[in-house]
């Protein structure tokens, strides 16, 4: 593994202090996608610094255009150890909280400030999401809107993985507590840890969309469809409670959607889980700009 930081990020002082918020993204041959999800992060309205993982890529992901810390390992290991390696560096720095992002997914301008917001008026909440546009290709899906309520939530991430990946945003406090991602669930490690800190500590939402996900056939949602689920099984019994009806639901409901053609439990998802809104044209449009971009290599 080898480490570069480019460029050196500023000292810090009086004028100049350390950002509270880092954003971790891992990236494997990735570059157009990383590229459309650091211009998205640049116009951040909240300060941050971001750390970069480049898992091996060939050729190595080109940062020259942005001020990341860069680690670039000498080759690939795959989506959890890559994001691992990026959180124990940010965990010897002095950063209050740390939030994740992938590469191809879309931050809005206030997605950080308003999920710190959050954070500073519950100082008991670990863990942060927010709600999510969702879009295959250039079509908008639907819109992923977590249960508002924090009870609610702990109790549905036992049934459903509520949380997207690129929407959370951690105290640096509660991974020095419970620990890094689990190696142990391919595919699925976001929602063990969702589920980690949530059995123990609060856990809460922005009711906002604050990140757009595009989902495409080369995704882990697609080509891992089948290890995502084994995993999200063994979660799900790893955290099960007998008393808990969300268990059992959430259960009965990953068996079934195993055994169900990916097709039709996407139906089945946006039908009668998920909102399918009206939503503004302008999000509608970035994201169709992004597949674009991601498309013709632009």
């Amino acid at each position: 593994m080898t480490r570069d930081v480019r460029p050196e990020p500023a000292p810090e002082g009086p004028g100049n202090p350390r950002p509270r918020v880092v954003v971790l993204i891992p990236v494997y041959n990735g570059q157009k996608d990383f590229d459309l999800t650091l211009e998205s992060l640049s116009r951040s309205s909240e300060p941050c610094d971001v750390v970069v993982v480049d898992d091996g890529s060939k050729p190595p992901v080109d940062v020259s255009r942005y001020r990341v810390h860069l680690i670039r390992l000498g080759k690939n290991i795959g989506p959890i150890p890559a994001a691992n390696t990026g959180l124990r560096y940010i965990l010897t720095q002095d950063y209050e909280f740390v939030a994740r992002s992938d590469a191809g997914d879309l931050s809005a301008e206030n997605r950080l400030a308003r999920q710190i917001a959050y954070m500073d008026n519950h100082p008991e909440c670990m863990l942060v999401g927010s709600d999510t546009d969702v879009f295959r290709g250039d079509d908008y899906q639907f819109t992923l809107r977590p249960p508002r309520d924090t009870r609610r939530l702990q109790s549905g991430l036992r049934e459903h993985s509520w949380l997207l990946h690129s929407t959370l945003l951690f105290r640096t406090a509660v991974l020095r507590e419970l620990g890094v991602y689990s190696e142990k669930y391919l595919a699925a490690e976001d929602h063990e840890i969702c589920l980690r800190i949530a059995t123990s500590h609060a856990v809460g939402v922005v009711p906002e969309t604050l990140v757009t996900t595009i989902f495409t056939a080369q995704g882990i949602t697609f080509q891992k469809r089948r290890v995502q689920l084994i995993s999200r099984i063994r979660i799900q019994l790893l955290y099960f409670r007998w008393t808990a009806l969300r268990s059992w639901t959430g259960l009965f409901k990953s068996l079934l959607s195993i055994t169900l053609p990916a097709s039709f439990v996407r139906w089945l998802k946006r039908t009668f889980l998920y909102d399918r809104m009206a939503i503004p044209a302008a999000r509608v449009g970035s994201a169709a700009v992004a597949t674009h971009k991601k498309a013709s290599g632009a």
